[in-house]
């Protein structure tokens, strides 16, 4: 990225030099109100942001851990639990 070039000015004391904006024009900082009240907005636009993320983690969590059946335990949980218990009646049969 190139920077830009810009013509030499040299001032001489025939050069016109621009008037000043008037009071009206020149812009002014903000009063503490004022400040205050949009950066309430802004952490508020920042909270809104923050929730919606953490619900779309917590949704995708559970989706990645195979969603909620009954109660704490995921889906996945169950199915390894499942899988377990056939795994005992399985060892059982063989035993006996």
């Amino acid at each position: 990225m190139d920077r830009p070039q810009y013509d030499k000015v040299a001032f001489t004391i025939e050069s016109v030099v621009p008037e000043l904006p008037t009071k009206k024009d020149i812009l002014r900082e903000p009063t503490k109100a004022d400040f205050d009240r949009e950066m309430a907005l802004q952490d508020g636009l920042i909270q809104d942001k923050r929730a919606k993320k953490d619900s779309l983690i917590k949704h995708k969590r559970t989706v990645r851990e195979g969603g909620f059946s009954n109660g704490n335990q995921t889906k996945k949980g169950e199915l390894t639990e499942r899988i377990n218990v056939a795994k005992g009646i399985r060892a059982t049969k063989r035993t006996s």
